[in-house]
């Protein structure tokens, strides 16, 4: 199960991020933000993509598989 400890896992790696609503976005993960330094209060990672910088927070995340 994906919480705000396992985020750190994809932390300066290629991945590709599926969301519960179908879509799927790649990229490069430059950030973790813990959910206290949030707001909301929910975890969340920024990840640079083809379509620029993009923030996915912890409940819109189905699955986060890394890239070689």
């Amino acid at each position: 199960m994906l919480n705000e400890q396992k985020l750190w896992d994809y932390f300066g790696k290629r991945v590709i991020v599926y969301f519960k609503d179908g879509d799927q976005l790649e990229g490069h993960c430059r950030s973790v933000i813990r959910a206290v330094d949030n707001e909301p209060e929910v975890p969340s990672i920024i990840l640079e993509s083809y379509r620029g910088w993009i923030e996915a927070t912890l409940p819109e995340i189905k699955s986060i598989e890394i890239l070689k």
